[in-house]
């Protein structure tokens, strides 16, 4: 059984402004919840908080290059499929 787009949560984080929106609003218009970030430390903070089911993200972050955010996210237990832009 299939969770509705609605019940999936997305992360995404990548750092130049007018990219973001533009995936998020492509990701919401499909019914998807999606909370953004901009950098490494403000993701895990929000992956921590928000626990989503879905990261979509840059691979270079302005603090963190994005497999080392992945890495983080992991050693604190958390199992989260990625997708790298």
């Amino acid at each position: 059984m299939h969770a509705s787009p609605s019940a999936t949560r997305h992360v995404l984080l990548i750092d130049a402004y007018n990219e973001r929106e533009m995936y998020a609003e492509a990701i919401r218009s499909q019914g998807f919840v999606v909370t953004t970030a901009a950098t490494a430390t403000e993701g895990l903070i929000v992956l921590r908080q928000h626990r989503p089911d879905v990261i979509v993200q840059g691979m270079r972050l302005p603090d963190l290059d994005g497999r080392e955010l992945i890495d983080c996210h992991a050693e604190a237990g958390a199992r989260t499929l990625a997708i790298f832009l």
